[in-house]
Parts: C-alpha cells; structure tokens; sequence
C-alpha cells in the first residue's frame, strides 16, 4: 500500500479519513482543486472544502483508488494488496474468472453502465458466469465486493481481464 503522503491530489480519486471523533471512516471523493482548496463529495452526497496542505496528510488518511468517469480507471496496484485484516488473504490486482461471488458476511454487487445487474453472496455464482454476459453486452461492468473489513471494486477492461481499481475499509 502506498504511504498517502507520497500521493499527489487529483481529481477523480477517492480518499478514506479515520475520524476519530466519531470512530469511522469518510470516504472522500475529490472533485475539484482550486488551491488553497480541495473540493470533495461525500458518499453521501455533503460537499465539503479542506486546506490542500491538510488533505491526505498523516496517518488518518488512506488513498483508497479512482472512481471516476471512464472507460478504464487506472488501476489501484499491480500487486496483490493487503486484505482487511491479518488473517484474511490478500486482494489480487487481477480478478481470475474462478473467483466466487461471496464474502461471507458481507454483499456483492455487479453493476455495467452504473446499473445493478446483480446482487448477492452465493457460493453458486462465479465472475465467469458474468464475463460471458459481458461479452454479450458490452458496456461498464463492474464488481464490489464488500465485507466487513475491506471492499474492493474490480473494472473490467477487456477480455477476461477484471481490474482492481479501488479499495476502501469495509463496513465494520
């Protein structure tokens, strides 16, 4: 994982802050930058203004990937990265076709072109099952998998190639 400090700001990137006030995460999604000022949304919807020197600066702070609008969105890593705890295996950088749509405690979500085409947690389906539809109808096909300690967003961008373009801290 990338030291947030050593990520430079953009727009279309999505940031996690451990507030300690409240003893949770807010994700933020930046949408403009006009020094001093970084403008960012909410996943709820609030829009909010932060210093640039203060905005993804310490250890509160975790760079989460881009979310933007897009055909393909840069990849997060080109390494597996960390699961959300110590136990748990790691998230890899290419989702392979075998992959299990469920988490366990938690839900998955397949969604193209920002609709949702799915939703669950079976053991029955697997990500082949939505390659073969996204051959059929091509568009923005997207994977979430969220659980109680991590959520992962893959994007797939070509044949059989699903990419892990975001990673934020589950639910818990």
């Amino acid at each position: 994982m990338t030291r947030p400090d050593r990520i430079a700001v953009e727009v279309g990137q999505t940031w996690a802050y451990n507030d300690t006030r409240w003893g949770e995460h807010r994700y933020l999604a930046v949408t403009e930058l006009a020094y001093p000022y970084v403008y960012a949304v909410s996943r709820q919807g609030k829009r909010t203004r932060m210093l640039a020197s203060r905005f993804a600066r310490g250890s509160r702070w975790m760079y989460c990937g881009h979310e933007g609008p897009g055909s393909d969105l840069p990849p997060f890593s080109t390494t597996p990265v960390p699961g959300g705890c110590l136990s748990c295996p790691p998230k890899p950088a290419v989702l392979p076709l075998t992959r299990v749509c469920a988490v366990g405690c938690g839900a998955v979500t397949v969604t193209r072109d920002g609709e949702r085409v799915w939703s669950g947690d079976s053991e029955k389906k697997r990500l082949a099952h939505f390659e073969l539809r996204a051959r059929e109808l091509p568009g923005d096909w997207r994977i979430r998998f969220e659980s109680a300690m991590s959520e992962v967003l893959y994007q797939r961008q070509g044949d059989a190639r699903w990419v892990l373009t975001f990673r934020g801290l589950g639910f818990a």
